[in-house]
């Protein structure tokens, strides 16, 4: 152990690294986003933000680290200017229940949603209007995650599925079976070597 840091009031549920400054960002049940600015010699708090009304399930930073989105139980997701003091650029509403995952298009144009509705989402990240609604999956969408060339998309659910998609033509391209629970995680690896890979 090098740091042990304290801040948030409930369990921390994401983490974040920034795509290019030295710095994390951490969520947490207790609806709050804490930035932290970390050295070689020190991790200090640098923003404490009440973002969400109910517990924060994920954040992420886009491609170049200038936005950060999270996603909520309030079933809200918020898109934030990434500076000192953070700004809410906008608010994306849409889904009916609780927002589990969430992940930028590569070239950051897009914003991917899923959701215990049962839906997957896709946002315009300019005008925060939803483009597209992925819906094929029997329970809860539980974990979302994109190729490096964000052609492609793959969910997993509670229905113990775990379906392909083509973001293009908004349809199924493969629907894997195989486990005997619920899939709480899935992830494409981004890699020369193993794009191919799902986890």
């Amino acid at each position: 152990e090098k740091f042990k840091v304290n801040g948030h009031r409930a369990a921390i549920s994401s983490l974040a690294f920034h795509p290019v400054f030295n710095m994390i960002a951490s969520s947490s049940d207790d609806a709050s986003i804490i930035i932290w600015d970390c050295s070689d010699s020190d991790v200090k708090q640098d923003q404490y933000i009440r973002a969400h009304t109910n517990a924060i399930n994920q954040i992420v930073f886009d491609t170049n680290g200038k936005l950060l989105a999270s996603c909520s139980s309030d079933m809200g997701i918020k898109i934030w200017k990434f500076d000192n003091p953070m700004k809410c650029l906008k608010t994306l509403t849409g889904h009916e229940h609780l927002i589990s995952s969430i992940e930028f298009s590569s070239d950051s144009n897009f914003l991917f949603s899923a959701s215990r509705d049962k839906t997957i989402k896709q946002w315009d990240v300019s005008s925060g209007f939803c483009k597209n609604t992925y819906k094929a999956h029997d329970d809860w969408v539980r974990s979302i995650s994109l190729n490096d060339k964000s052609s492609l998309l793959v969910s997993c659910s509670d229905d113990e599925t775990i379906i392909v998609w083509n973001v293009d033509k908004c349809e199924i391209k493969n629907q894997i079976t195989g486990h005997n629970n619920k899939i709480e995680q899935v992830l494409f690896v981004k890699s020369e070597e193993s794009k191919r890979c799902i986890f």
